[in-house]
């Protein structure tokens, strides 16, 4: 089995027919994903904190010289709307948003693995109960039903068994 996970692989799909590969994989996806998160939301707090840093020099700048920052008489209110309108305030609170949409879609990946295991642990309790098999006849009657089955398979191929040879 491969250990590198594809981007777009469909880990919410189990094959039911392969439930030792799901299981073995169900811990390499979740801890791929688990340290995907946990790297997302180191970079979501990095990026608050660049947004706070950010907010507070264009502030700073901003009651330097309320003039030249186009403001009339430099309140408080004014001075919070100017540093809300400012460009590089804007881009940084993109990165911001864009950096917690990530934390979102994580999570919800993280959230999906943890229903995949259950979902895995409930198809082995079905094949474990014999869910999945084939019906099956006891005693003598099932016996005799496969005995048919050689003997017409034989005699469409234009053969006899070894034990009717006589």
């Amino acid at each position: 089995m491969n250990n590198a996970i594809p981007e777009d692989f469909e880990f919410h799909q189990i094959n039911k027919h392969k439930l030792d590969d799901e299981w073995e994989l169900q811990p390499k996806l979740y801890r791929h994903y688990a340290e995907k998160l946990a790297d997302a939301e180191r970079d979501h707090r990095l990026a608050e904190t660049a947004l706070e840093l950010v907010e507070a020099e264009v502030e700073l700048d901003i009651r330097k010289d309320t003039v030249s920052a186009g403001l009339e008489k430099g309140t408080e209110g004014e001075i919070k709307k100017a540093v809300v309108i400012n460009k590089t305030v804007c881009q940084s609170k993109r990165k911001e948003i864009d950096a917690r949409h990530r934390v979102d879609v994580l999570k919800a990946a993280v959230r999906t693995l943890e229903h995949r295991k259950a979902g895995i642990q409930d198809l082995v309790q079905l094949w474990m109960a014999s869910y999945f098999a084939k019906p099956r006849i006891k005693g003598d009657d099932g016996e005799k039903m496969e005995n048919r089955k050689v003997d017409r398979a034989f005699r469409a191929k234009g053969t006899r068994r070894n034990d009717e040879a006589d």
